[in-house]
């Protein structure tokens, strides 16, 4: 049986935004998801954790994982996401275009 961290199924990525971004000014970090259970698993494993050691508050947006949400949310230049959440193929996808930065 593999590990659950050999399989790629889902990828955190950071989006192209200034190191003054949102966290840095108002202490929140927005993070994009999935929502309904997967989001309440997160909350408790991720969220709520960061939040005690950092003092950083996470805010969580739902969207559908279309990849062109994506794209339109940074059209404007004035994204509100920090981190999302996508499967591996769309994260290949807005690395090798330039939308997002992989985090480790």
């Amino acid at each position: 049986m593999k590990r659950p961290e050999a399989l790629p199924a889902l990828v955190l990525g950071l989006l192209l935004i200034p190191a003054s971004g949102p966290a840095a000014e108002d202490e929140t970090l927005t993070v994009v998801s999935w929502g309904g259970v997967y989001e309440e698993s997160q909350r408790i494993a991720y969220f709520d954790p960061f939040e005690e050691e950092t003092g950083i508050e996470v805010e969580v947006v739902e969207y559908d994982g279309n990849f062109e949400g994506l794209r339109r949310e940074l059209e404007n230049g004035d994204t509100e996401w920090d981190v999302i959440d996508l499967v591996s193929a769309n994260a290949r996808r807005g690395c090798s275009e330039g939308l997002l930065r992989p985090i480790d």
